[in-house]
Parts: C-alpha cells; sequence; structure tokens
C-alpha cells in the first residue's frame, strides 16, 4: 500500500514536472511567433516606406513640367502625409493638401477626445 502512494506521488509530481515543460515551451513558442509576426509587421512598414518615398520623387519630378513644386511633409502628431503645391516662380505655396485649417482642427479634436477620456477613466 505504501509502495502504491509513493508511486502515485511520484507520478503526479512527474506529471505536474512536464505540464511545467509543456508550459514553458509553449510561452517560448508564442513568444517566438509575437517576435516573428513583429519583424514581419516591421519589414511591411519598411518596404511601405520606401515605396512613399519612390512615388513622392517621381511626382515630384512630374510636377517640374508645370512650372509647380510639391513638398511632401509627413505630420508625425496626426500620422498623416501633408503635401504643398509651391509656385516654381514665387515660391508661394498655392496649396496644402489637407488644409492647415483642417490640420488645426483634428489636432484640438483629438486633445478634446484625449481630455474627455482622462476625465472619464
Amino acid at each position: 500500500m505504501a509502495m502504491e502512494i509513493t508511486q502515485v506521488l511520484q507520478g503526479s509530481q512527474s506529471s505536474a514536472r512536464s505540464d511545467a515543460s509543456t508550459s514553458a515551451t509553449s510561452n517560448a513558442q508564442r513568444e517566438a511567433l509575437v517576435a516573428e509576426q513583429q519583424q514581419a509587421q516591421r519589414q511591411r512598414q519598411q518596404l511601405t516606406r520606401e515605396q512613399i518615398k519612390r512615388y513622392t520623387d517621381e511626382l515630384r519630378q512630374v510636377s517640374q513640367a508645370f512650372n509647380k513644386r510639391l513638398s511632401f511633409n509627413y505630420n508625425e502628431e496626426l500620422q498623416l502625409m501633408v503635401v504643398k503645391v509651391i509656385d516654381g516662380n514665387t515660391d508661394r505655396v498655392i496649396k496644402e493638401l489637407p488644409p492647415s485649417e483642417l490640420q488645426r482642427v483634428h489636432m484640438r479634436i483629438r486633445e478634446a477626445i484625449g481630455l474627455l477620456l482622462d476625465e472619464s477613466a
């Protein structure tokens, strides 16, 4: 009887060890998978940035034929591309997309939403 209890206890201990090692293995697999997905996402973003640079360079070249310049800037706060059409002779901004007024409104809306969320939390 004592021998059977010892065997049962040893069996449960080895089962607990195998569960722990299985859990550690699955955690390591999950972490590896997450790291792989993050790396793939960074590669997609880098490819997109390279494509954007190539397209903007092409647009700049085309715009010179119309005696206009295009200026491309990325607004980090809004996470938005801002394009300015500039007269080649006078260096005046003819058009800005999106307009600067709309950019300011967008920022104020974000600030208001942030204040509302801070107060409600």
